[in-house]
């Protein structure tokens, strides 16, 4: 199984991108976040940086704990340990930090 986290946040520099990195990686930290890649500007929206990660355990329990760090705004496909979510903000809600502004959660064989 593998759990994977991709999320994305308006970043003016590398700087500040190493500090959201921070960020999402001690909110992340029971899930024992690694670098999938570096945080880089997101291709389709270059004021947005990709923060990507993998995650352990990479199990149901797992995906269902960091979805629920954020109950709203997600649509959710898939079963199982075969599913993915989508994260979209609402005014006033935040997911991992302030700065992200989607992120996207997939549990695979």
């Amino acid at each position: 199984m593998k759990l994977f986290i991709r999320t994305y946040a308006v970043c003016g520099n590398l700087d500040q991108a190493r500090e959201i990195s921070n960020e999402i990686q001690l909110a992340l930290a029971d899930f024992h976040p690694t670098h999938y890649s570096a945080p880089k500007p997101y291709w389709k929206m270059p004021e947005l940086f990709e923060f990507s990660f993998n995650l352990s355990p990479a199990t149901e329990a797992s995906f269902l704990e960091i979805v629920n760090f954020c109950d709203k705004d997600w649509l959710h496909m898939g079963s199982g340990q075969d599913r993915s979510s989508v994260w979209n903000p609402a005014e006033g809600i935040s997911f991992l930090s302030p700065s992200v502004t989607w992120a996207t959660l997939a549990l695979f064989p």
